[in-house]
């Protein structure tokens, strides 16, 4: 056996890893103040500045153990199988044998598996070598889909906003049958882009709900609605459990992932007419048309518990997110502050 294939199938491989993560991790406890510091150039280039930088340098130091151990164990398959061919009696492969079939058979035989090991290693070498290109290549996608998130957006609002003026000609005929031309208004077009304009200033910037100026809105005409023809409805409000320790321990990233999580889980378990819209920071609120108030504590129930089955996956970890929640059931007209009041106080 070749001296750096018998190196390479010793025992210290485990142990050089165990010392690179201690070593990372040391790096990682005096260096993290550092400008120029290795870890923190690699989280701003993979863009995983909320990945902990000890799992960031073991994620390099194994990366780069892997490389050196493949790249050295394909190096010593290529130079065995030199080796073999050009000494192929001091391999064992002599013809001058009792039986010279079964050993052109085993000289064959090992030098296919040779070739296949080869290719085995050079198509796994291949692979690690394309890991880092392919998690740059998906940053690039996340900022990608961001901007064009944002494109989209603008392209929607430019649309409706040239709609809001839109014109068209028109031929008018006088009394004496002379004919002019004019420009009206395009009264179809307009009122849709009055109603495009208003959704999306009705969206939550960073949630899938309405904002607290669209929802507020809401609840005032279920507030009517409700004095007129006496029927009972509900607003359930909901508070994220321990949101600055989600923000400070994985970032602030982490912590919209988990408002998005909120609302997405609210919106997928109500009924259609049902108003989900979030009223800032960490806050939610629900309006459940034509339901009382046991009623709304089973669903409001229901709602938290959904919440909290489903974690939020965060760069490997699994965040749990809790709620707390108050329902407030109302079947007459009262002021909207008083409404999110009573229902902010029912959750102490």
């Amino acid at each position: 056996m070749p001296p750096l294939q018998e190196l390479l199938s010793n025992a210290f491989v485990p142990w050089l890893i165990l010392a690179g993560v201690a070593i990372y991790w040391c790096l990682d406890v005096a260096g993290s103040k550092h400008l120029d510091d290795p870890l923190g150039k690699l989280q701003k280039l993979f863009g995983d500045e909320n990945t902990p930088r000890g799992l960031i340098g073991f994620a390099a130091f194994l990366w780069g153990s892997l490389f050196v151990l493949i790249l050295g164990g394909l190096v010593s398959s290529l130079i065995e199988l030199v080796w073999q061919t050009a000494n192929p009696e001091a391999a064992g492969f002599s013809a001058q044998t009792a039986n010279p079939e079964a050993a052109g058979f085993s000289a064959q035989s090992a030098f296919r598996f040779q070739l296949t090991r080869i290719a085995g290693l050079t198509a796994v070498l291949g692979a690690l070598v394309a890991l880092p290109f392919t998690a740059l290549r998906l940053k690039e996608t996340r900022k990608t889909n961001r901007h064009n998130a944002d494109v989209l957006f603008n392209d929607k609002l430019h649309e409706a906003n040239n709609d809001l003026h839109a014109r068209y000609q028109v031929t008018e005929r006088d009394e004496k049958g002379a004919t002019r031309d004019i420009w009206a208004d395009d009264i179809i077009k307009r009122n849709g882009a009055i109603d495009r304009l208003e959704a999306l200033a009705d969206q939550d910037a960073l949630t899938p709900g309405l904002n607290r100026r669209a929802f507020i809105r809401e609840l005032s005409r279920m507030l009517a609605f409700a004095e007129r023809y006496r029927t009972p409805s509900s607003l359930v409000y909901f508070d994220v459990d321990e949101m600055k320790r989600i923000n400070d321990g994985f970032g602030h990233a982490a912590g919209d992932a988990a408002l998005r999580h909120v609302a997405t889980v609210l919106l997928e378990n109500v009924r259609s007419f049902d108003v989900v819209g979030r009223l800032g920071g960490d806050e939610f609120a629900i309006i459940l048309a034509q339901t009382n108030s046991s009623g709304a504590n089973a669903k409001a129930h229901a709602l938290a518990q959904a919440i909290e089955a489903r974690p939020v996956a965060w760069n490997g970890s699994d965040l749990d997110v809790r709620v707390t929640f108050g329902v407030h059931t109302f079947s007459a007209a009262e002021p909207v502050d008083e409404a999110l009041h009573a229902a902010d106080r029912a959750m102490y």
